[in-house]
């Protein structure tokens, strides 16, 4: 079975549709090399680019819109002699995909607006309103095998792994701090495909282990909590 050599690919939730997206293929001769010819593309690659090295075939598949694929198409063919590809050997979007891990990233914050206003005269009056205002945004995150990403949640890095168990409807994410100081300890959480994790108890785990272990911990005081984020993550 071929294999893909994937890069971490962070995206933002307007990532491509299946109608936007268009699997754009390059092939050189065997003596180029394919990370000197991906790193060169480095000015051109949007976040939501997706790339993939194809080594049997020194092909390099880009996942990206019909308009960009041009743009590559044009930039690449000034620097290098591309070879024409036996289409029966592209892979296809869905089999790229089987590849890597899909997650997203979720960031959900609840804010409280208090607004008080005094009316004093013969009847003094004090009317309260409490406003609550609700915001979510979602990264979604692309891990190739043996390749890390990290989120930050609540002030902290972390670094996650995703390592896809057979069958793909299982998943174990492994998360560490990414400030070494930290420490290099990991918690392990099993996540069905669909199902989300709450980061925070991620964030707990790891600081208690850390703490048994003598590890500086942030001191934490108790505040009037105006606002609260919960942060998660799903394995898609």
């Amino acid at each position: 079975m071929k294999t893909f050599l994937f890069a971490i690919i962070l995206l933002s939730f307007s990532v491509y549709g299946e109608s936007e997206a268009d699997l754009q293929a390059f092939c050189f001769e065997k003596n180029v090399n394919l990370n000197a010819v991906k790193k060169s593309l480095d000015l051109l690659i949007l976040p939501k680019d997706i790339i993939a090295i194809r080594p049997d075939e020194n092909c390099l598949d880009i996942i990206t819109s019909p308009d960009r694929g041009k743009l590559f198409e044009k930039f690449l063919s000034k620097r290098y002699d591309l070879k024409n590809e036996n289409k029966d050997t592209r892979p296809s979007m869905a089999s790229l995909e089987k590849n890597y891990c899909r997650l997203d990233f979720k960031t959900s914050t609840t804010s409280k607006e208090e607004t008080s206003r005094f009316k004093i005269g013969q009847l003094n009056e004090v009317n309260k309103k409490e406003n609550v205002v609700f915001s979510s945004n979602i990264m979604e995150i692309l891990l190739g095998a043996n390749h890390q990403g990290e989120i930050e949640a609540d002030g902290s890095k972390l670094v996650v792994t995703c390592q896809m168990i057979e069958g793909g409807e299982l998943a174990n994410l492994v998360f560490s701090f990414a400030e070494k100081s930290k420490g290099n300890l990991t918690s392990l959480a099993v996540v069905k495909k669909g199902d989300w994790l709450n980061v925070g108890s991620v964030l707990k785990d790891l600081n208690e282990k850390n703490k048994m272990l003598g590890f500086p911990q942030t001191d934490i005081s108790d505040t009037q909590i105006k606002s609260e984020t919960k942060y998660e993550i799903q394995y898609k």
